[in-house]
């Protein structure tokens, strides 16, 4: 398959590619066309930049077609752009700046109603992927809980928001289009004021590929295999500092001791599948007698 992709690419899309570039060179106006370039925008660049992305993403998924499939970080990093710059072409078409700043007394209650939910509710995850991941309680390890509540606030703030696109989008695309049509058969007199038909279809497609490419994205970030060993790797990370020699145990690379509220330890050890296991062990840090202890400090 990946040599059948090789010759479409070879004898039909490179000739083709090249055949347009030199239409464009010998022609005038097409010349000038390209050359509006120089005077682009944001809003602009970003439509160019989403356009790029798609046709991209047409492109990989031939060479999936084909056999050839990419890899799963380019993948994500092909979807990652589509959104970016779908987001930021809607942003600029709407003009959501100037509707912001109207906005913004009731905006910032609203978010900060938002952002206190958000908090308490990554603190309630953190607990849980603590209790599920570590099989310890919660409050044995502060760190981890700190830090797991720090990662997944902004995790959660990007699940929200894919949530409510995902509700606003089939009616959006609806509303984008209808209004494609009805400046195309009304033609307003305020037509050359406002964004054109195509603008607005283009609109409705850079909300369908955001929405489910977002979608998309969420779905995989939801997967228990692709956030259970991030999350006990950064349980690990977090709390466990101390060597298992520490507790009288054997040393090994990446493993560490972390001694708990209630006075127990617990032991986070490397795996090749999970990333981290967790233990709880007895521990009984070594302690020097008195007479080693008076000669050190005779010794100093």
């Amino acid at each position: 398959m990946l040599e059948a992709a090789l010759l479409v690419l070879l004898f039909l899309i490179l000739p083709g590619l090249s055949g347009y570039i030199c239409h464009v060179l010998e022609s005038p106006s097409k010349r000038a066309w390209y050359g509006q370039v120089r005077y682009w925008q944001a809003f602009e660049y970003s439509r160019a930049l989403f356009l790029s992305g798609t046709a991209l993403f047409y492109l990989f998924g031939a060479f999936a077609w084909f056999g050839s499939k990419p890899t799963h970080a380019t993948a994500m990093t092909l979807f990652a752009l589509i959104c970016i710059s779908a987001l930021v072409y809607l942003w600029l078409f709407a003009d959501m700046t100037a509707k912001v700043i109207r906005c913004l007394p009731i905006l910032k209650f609203f978010f900060g109603i938002l952002a206190i939910c958000v908090a308490a509710t990554s603190k309630v995850y953190s607990d849980a992927a603590i209790a599920e991941l570590a099989k310890l309680p919660p409050q044995d390890l502060p760190g981890a809980q700190v830090f797991l509540t720090f990662v997944l606030t902004p995790i959660l703030w990007a699940l929200a928001g894919t949530l409510l696109m995902g509700y606003v989008s089939i009616p959006l695309t609806m509303l984008l289009f209808a209004q494609s049509v009805y400046l195309d058969v009304s033609r307003p007199k305020w037509f050359h004021r406002k964004r054109s038909s195509s603008e607005h279809i283009f609109a409705g497609i850079a909300v369908v590929f955001f929405s489910l490419l977002l979608l998309t994205l969420a779905q995989r970030m939801l997967d228990k295999d692709f956030y259970e060993r991030r999350l006990r790797s950064a349980i690990a990370f977090a709390s466990f500092h101390l060597p298992p020699s520490y507790c009288g145990l054997p040393d090994r690379k990446g493993a560490g001791v972390e001694i708990t509220e209630s006075g127990k330890a617990a032991l986070a050890i490397p795996d090749e599948k999970l990333g981290y296991i967790f233990h709880p062990v007895d521990c009984s840090p070594q302690q020097k007698s008195r007479d080693e202890v008076m000669a050190e400090l005779s010794a100093r």
